[in-house]
């Protein structure tokens, strides 16, 4: 799955992993995470790259075609300004609604989107943006100042991480260029992509809407944005966007793009061999082998996204203390699960910056994980025994179940693990507000990443998922946000990534690679286009 795109916004479903296999009696030998190596391979992830499109098709595009495309879980609402709907960012931000700036595609830099340029300070508290002339909302209305001016004070009202990537914002100024300046009261990495995630809504769409009201408003239900596509209906777990006729850049590539909800696997196959999807997204590398080998009008593409999945620990639980948490974060056969869930096509995951970034630091790269020592640290009286603990994995992820079995049984005598499965909306509302011990989950990353949303004091019960207090790690978030690239800074990311080694809010399992399927008719997806999104998706003629 693909979204997009604030910080902990990147929160990801850990999709489905295909576990079917019985688990060896030889433990793997802990082993250093590569710093810059690809992963050996299998034999089958082998099979898997080679058949990965390797460019976008080429031919004359049906300027009439619909574009289907599966969901796996229907969104709440249609408002990215309440980030925390993964669904509904991927299928709103950068098509139906635009920000001042695009990420065209994970990894890439931001580009000018309803700004035609900008420029920051040297500080970096100074940002400036000249309004595109000329564009319109869905229903006509002409994007104004005082539209971009009420969709960032949604932003910083609205529940959500949003509001937390903004509120250093001290005034936004309109200036007679037809341009508009915001004045921050401290340097943050991550401005730009911040600024990429914050939708541009019509004012008068949510004039009387008070923030707490916004994932029920009409203007939530029905999105009225700028973007190259615009909203029609939604039905039944149908949802479908039109070509805009009144875009004011490039048209959208298909006339109709159609989003599905398909829960239930055994009718989304159903629905790829009858012709009528035709593009699944991320799924893992085994589901995406299995399920594409069996259709022969169907091919692989792959999606990088930086990405990594966590075990995330309740650190709000007095029982679970930091040397309890390290034991555990140690406990995981990162290398099994990287066997035998991805087919050998992961690396294990170090810590929240990407791998291979000057930003981790080199010590922990180079610590090793060890299920042996953990067993013994649990039951050597070192640790005061841990009560009974609570593992939520989502309801119908019959894998993700697979992979909590594995890890509890890995434990079995030192550990009482017991596992909880829940409907993937009451397992985030429960980590939310803290009624959960181990939960699994993933995360999108990227050099630039800001990592206050996440770990920072003043989020716990909000974006501090970890529920983690630790005055440490708050002075250094707060120096990073004021503090310059360069020497300095670089040492303060390495210092806070010691730091969460050593307080383990999260165990960094694993930085995979996902798979998508896509009909052979359709482009406009994978690695080897430059832009992502459902505007540029296209069925050749």
């Amino acid at each position: 799955m693909n979204l997009g795109h604030a910080h902990w916004l990147r929160l990801l479903l850990v999709v489905a992993l295909s576990a079917c296999f019985e688990r060896g009696s030889k433990e793997a030998t802990p082993e250093e995470v590569p710093e810059a190596a690809p992963p050996e391979l299998t034999h089958v992830a082998q099979a898997a790259v080679q058949g990965l499109r390797a460019r976008d098709l080429v031919g004359e595009p049906d300027n009439a075609a619909t574009i289907q495309i599966a969901l796996e879980t229907e969104p709440i609402h249609l408002n990215p300004i309440l980030a925390a709907d993964r669904v509904a960012v991927r299928i709103t931000l950068g098509d139906v609604y635009e920000a001042l700036l695009v990420l065209p595609r994970p990894g890439a830099e931001v580009e000018p989107a309803l700004a035609t340029r900008y420029s920051r300070s040297p500080d970096g508290k100074r940002w400036q943006f000249w309004l595109r002339s000329g564009v319109q909302f869905h229903n006509g209305k002409v994007l104004s100042p005082a539209d971009v001016l009420a969709s960032f004070n949604l932003a910083c009202k609205a529940p959500g991480p949003l509001r937390s990537e903004f509120d250093d914002l001290v005034n936004v100024k309109t200036a007679p260029d037809n341009s508009m300046v915001f004045q921050f009261s401290e340097h943050r990495p991550g401005r730009a992509q911040a600024f990429a995630s914050v939708p541009i809504v019509s004012a008068r769409s949510f004039a009387f809407v008070r923030p707490e009201e916004l994932a029920t408003a009409a203007a939530s239900m029905k999105p009225n944005g700028t973007g190259a596509l615009r909203f029609d209906s939604r039905k039944n777990g149908t949802i479908v966007l039109k070509r805009n006729a009144r875009y004011w850049g490039t048209p959208a590539r298909a006339a109709v793009v159609r989003y599905t909800v398909f829960p239930d696997r055994e009718r989304l196959m159903a629905e790829l061999r009858a012709g009528r999807v035709d593009v699944v997204y991320a799924l893992s590398i085994d589901r995406a082998l299995r399920d594409s080998g069996k259709l022969p009008e169907v091919e692989l593409f792959r999606e990088s996204l930086p990405a990594y999945t966590a075990a995330v620990f309740n650190a709000g639980n007095a029982q679970l203390t930091a040397a309890h948490r390290r034991v555990l974060a140690q406990s995981f056969d990162r290398v099994t699960f990287i066997r035998e869930l991805f087919s050998g096509f992961a690396r294990q995951a170090i810590g929240p910056y990407p791998l291979g970034s000057t930003k981790n630091d080199p010590s922990v790269i180079k610590q090793v994980f060890s299920l042996a020592q953990s067993r013994a640290d649990l039951s050597g009286g070192a640790l005061k025994p841990l009560a009974p603990l609570r593992m939520l994995v989502p309801e119908k992820s019959r894998n993700m179940r697979r992979l909590a079995d594995i890890w509890v049984e890995d434990l079995r005598g030192v550990a009482d693990i017991r596992i909880v499965a829940k409907p993937f909306a009451e397992l985030l509302e429960a980590v939310r507000t803290g009624d959960f011990d181990i939960t699994f989950l993933s995360f999108t990353t990227s050099e630039d990443v800001d990592l206050f949303s996440l770990f920072h004091s003043s989020q716990v019960g909000s974006t501090n998922l970890a529920r983690l207090r630790d005055d440490t790690i708050d002075t250094l978030l707060d120096n990073l946000r004021r503090s310059q690239p360069g020497e300095e800074s670089t040492l303060i990311y390495r210092t806070l990534h010691s730091r969460l080694r050593q307080q383990a809010p999260f165990a960094f399992l694993t930085s995979d690679l996902r798979l998508g399927i896509v009909r052979k008719s359709v482009g406009g997806v994978g690695d080897s286009v430059e832009r992502w999104g459902a505007r540029y998706l296209w069925r050749r003629e």
